[in-house]
């Protein structure tokens, strides 16, 4: 793994100590004896200011400027999974890819964090690039994906709890979802403005100007409604249950032909839960031992490019 800084500096990285290429040939440790960092280096970007940040295999950030260097960690909000890629931005955010704990946001010295539960594909993020637009582009295991940085922001600040990630597969062209992260550098962008990403099957070339999104929001219909594992009939109007109810579950689907997999719901309880939930890509739902009352379930669809449907799907219910 080799770096060339912008005073014309080659670094050369990998399981070893960096090394530092002088006109004496190379140099591993500092003018202080220390080396320049630490064995099993997997990533080394210059910053705007000149500074290094070099990704580690032991999960750590190292960021060296001028004489100083400092070590981000577990402390800071790492997971502790290696740090195979890291983006530097102009802004000052510094952004990591990690080999299973997803995709940080190093800010003011604190990381934050997102995962397959936020809406990536993969918790593995092997390359990072920056597209137009305010995108992030990442290449995963799970395939390639557009992050909106606003979104990320967002999120990060807990005023979002899922990002609306594109994400492309085998069935948008891709001839494996894998992309390697033997090294970094692993991706560019072209002259052009076209991403090149590697994988384990070749490279995956993608033009962020060519990207359709489909705009329908697939209608949420209702499907069956249990009790305690019985089917009821759904009609119209509040619905009475009958005595010593346990359980009630609910079955829903979402109308999408594009890309029925990529169809994510949020549900809501009416009468027992006020926020939205979460419900990924599962098609039911279930409560247990509801209290006497009026209740109303209500679901939601978004599509494969993150179009949300406004309106709900429902059906009432009046446990005794």
């Amino acid at each position: 793994m080799l770096r060339v800084t912008r005073d014309g500096t080659v670094w050369a990285g990998g399981a070893g100590p960096l090394h530092r290429l002088t006109a004496d040939g190379w140099q591993s440790k500092a003018d202080d004896g220390g080396f320049f960092a630490p064995p099993g280096q997997r990533a080394i970007i210059e910053d705007s200011s000149g500074g290094l940040w070099i990704g580690l295999n032991d999960g750590r950030l190292l960021h060296r400027h001028g004489d100083k260097e400092d070590f981000y960690d577990r402390r800071h909000g790492l997971p502790g999974d290696a740090v195979i890629t890291v983006l530097a931005g102009a802004d000052g955010i510094v952004w990591l890819g990690t080999g299973g704990g997803g995709l940080l946001r190093l800010k003011d010295g604190h990381a934050a964090r997102f995962t397959t539960a936020e809406g990536l594909p993969h918790n593995v993020v092997s390359q990072i690039l920056s597209g137009p637009d305010g995108y992030l582009w990442l290449g995963t295991y799970g395939g390639l994906c557009r992050l909106s940085l606003a979104e990320l922001e967002a999120c990060a600040a807990g005023q979002l709890p899922q990002l609306n990630a594109l994400t492309l597969r085998r069935s948008d062209g891709m001839a494996t979802v894998e992309c390697t992260s033997g090294g970094h550098p692993g991706a560019c962008t072209g002259p052009d403005g076209q991403l090149w990403f590697p994988t384990n099957k070749g490279i995956a070339i993608v033009d962020p100007a060519k990207i359709v999104l489909n705009p329908l929001p697939p209608p949420v219909i209702m499907e069956s409604l249990l009790q305690d594992g019985r089917p009821l009939p759904l009609t119209p109007g509040i619905m009475e249950l009958g005595p010593g109810v346990e359980r009630i579950g609910l079955s829903y689907t979402a109308l999408n032909f594009t890309a029925p997999d990529r169809v994510r719901f949020r549900t809501r309880l009416d009468g027992l839960e006020t926020a939205w939930q979460e419900a990924g890509s599962g098609r039911t739902a279930s409560y247990r031992y509801l209290p006497p009352g009026s209740y109303i379930f209500q679901a939601v669809a978004c599509n494969n490019d993150g179009f949300w449907n406004p309106v709900p799907a429902c059906t009432s219910a009046s446990p005794p």
